[in-house]
């Protein structure tokens, strides 16, 4: 699945079909997007029915089996229920701060960082001693490129969603010329630049108390619940081109994933 984010504007996308082909994207996942923006915008308020099946059909002009997904996708983010002979109802509205992701897959993680924009506080070269060491999970000694920040969505602004930590491998240091990186992500940047590939994401979550420094910057209480993730950009080699700290306040970020049972168990 692909992330699922707050989108300007509401209703049906013009040419709906032909824009799913153009952004590469799966249709239940832009129709999900339309009816979030739909919720969001109070189109459709808390405890609305959304359109039957059959006049979602007609009014994106896609299948059943589509709506279907679509409608999964609110489900699994808590926003909507269903209820057999009444309907899909919206039971709440997301914060316009928030950001809410359903990941299955490397490229869906990634559109995190496409989705936000990083703003940049410092760069500066570190080498790591035990403690960081210890958690980049990397040899003492090791030499990163640091970048500190925060970042926010892109379309809504609003307040910081996260603070950032971003450690690049030294030997792809020279894209500290190329910040802040504007519509490509860093680790982009190496792999456009360098040559390189990510062929696996790493990521780690963890419940945190928010520390004093990332509170000022996100307007929240020190020591108020935060969520910590961690995600390493490793290429075929098994090295890590870059690692992502960001922790976001419990209010600004949804994690979802779907897991299936294999039918031969």
């Amino acid at each position: 699945m692909c992330p699922v984010i707050p989108i300007q504007g509401g209703g049906k996308p013009r040419n709906f079909e032909s824009f799913a082909m153009a952004v590469a994207q799966p249709r239940y996942q832009l129709m999900a997007q339309s009816l979030l923006a739909d919720i969001t915008n109070k189109r459709y308020p808390v405890g609305s029915l959304l359109p039957t099946e059959a006049k979602l059909c007609e009014q994106f002009g896609v299948s059943r089996h589509t709506v279907r997904e679509a409608m999964r996708q609110l489900l699994e983010l808590g926003l909507v229920s269903r209820r057999q002979g009444i309907g899909t109802r919206v039971e709440r509205i997301p914060s316009e701060t928030s950001f809410l992701l359903s990941a299955h897959s490397i490229y869906d993680v990634m559109q995190y960082i496409a989705e936000t924009t990083l703003v940049i506080l410092g760069v500066n070269d570190v080498v790591a001693d035990d403690r960081l060491s210890e958690q980049l999970s990397c040899n003492r000694g090791r030499r990163w490129l640091h970048i500190k920040g925060y970042r926010q969505l892109t379309e809504p602004h609003g307040p910081p969603i996260s603070c950032s930590e971003i450690y690049v491998n030294a030997a792809f240091s020279g894209v500290r010329d190329m910040l802040p990186p504007r519509e490509t992500p860093i680790h982009g940047l190496i792999e456009r630049h360098y040559g390189e590939r990510i062929v696996e994401l790493r990521q780690d979550i963890k419940a945190v108390p928010m520390p004093a420094d990332y509170a000022k910057i996100l307007e929240v209480p020190e020591n108020s619940p935060g969520l910590h993730i961690m995600r390493h950009f490793i290429n075929s080699n098994g090295e890590p081109l870059e690692i992502s700290i960001n922790t976001h306040p419990s209010d600004r970020f949804n994690y979802t994933f779907r897991l299936r049972r294999d039918r031969k168990i």
